[in-house]
């Protein structure tokens, strides 16, 4: 038998508001779900991107040593699939590119 409590609220043992919160979570789920799929999609594609990298120069002729000073990273422009650009982001060990003049 139920509670008088329970016939006039319409709503026996509070299970509306986990409902509720259960939607919720489920929303978020697929929310999550959709971006990571959409991300993995993207980064199928060819991409260009720009990158700072260390750079090691060489044999510098002496009237460059005194005109300027040479930067130690380098902006270079990538272009490739998305995969392969994300692996040289995420990587921390980045050989520097060596000039040699």
């Amino acid at each position: 038998m139920l509670k008088k409590d329970e016939i006039r609220s319409g709503n026996p043992s509070g299970k509306g508001l986990n409902r509720i919160n259960r939607n919720i979570l489920i929303f978020i789920f697929f929310l999550l779900l959709s971006f990571v799929l959409w991300y993995l999609n993207s980064l199928s594609k060819e991409i260009d991107t720009t990158l700072k990298y260390p750079v090691t120069w060489n044999n510098i002729p002496i009237e460059i040593k005194a005109e300027e000073n040479l930067p130690s990273k380098l902006n270079i422009t990538f272009k490739g699939q998305g995969y392969s650009i994300l692996r040289q982001r995420v990587s921390a060990d980045r050989h520097p590119v060596v000039i040699d003049f």
